[in-house]
């Protein structure tokens, strides 16, 4: 008797241990990046994290092609349109480019995202033109 209520209470433990540590973002998803400006083009992977208290929230992590630590990006993705959740200009964590403009459009089956923005690079202003596909 004594042995089946610590395994119940262990289970009980372990359950609760991980129904409190699923708060953040998950679901993460690879989509491959086609990119272009008048410096040129290059393509790229980015991985994008849906937070799972707001599902219109989502994470870009290697936004730019900037690294996969500690750039995450944060935008908003609601009724087929995209914009960055925070107010721009914005830096994208740990690099010198600032995001000064930006928005985008999700395609109907929900595979492809475009989105045109403007980075400051430390000299001047430059246009982007992303496609995430999956």
């Amino acid at each position: 008797m004594r042995s089946k209520l610590l395994t119940v209470l262990s289970i009980s433990l372990v359950c609760g241990f991980v129904a409190c540590t699923v708060s953040g973002p998950t679901n993460v998803t690879t989509w491959n990046c086609a990119e272009s400006s008048i410096k040129g083009s290059r393509t790229y992977l980015v991985d994008f994290y849906r937070e799972s208290k707001d599902t219109t929230l989502y994470l870009i992590s290697n936004f730019h092609n900037t690294g996969f630590e500690g750039t995450d990006v944060e935008v908003k993705i609601s009724s087929g349109k995209l914009t960055f959740n925070r107010p721009l200009p914005q830096n994208i964590p740990t690099t010198s480019y600032i995001i000064k403009s930006g928005s985008g459009v999700v395609n109907k089956e929900s595979n492809v995202i475009s989105i045109d923005y403007v980075i400051y690079d430390g000299l001047n202003d430059i246009a982007f033109h992303v496609d995430y596909k999956r």
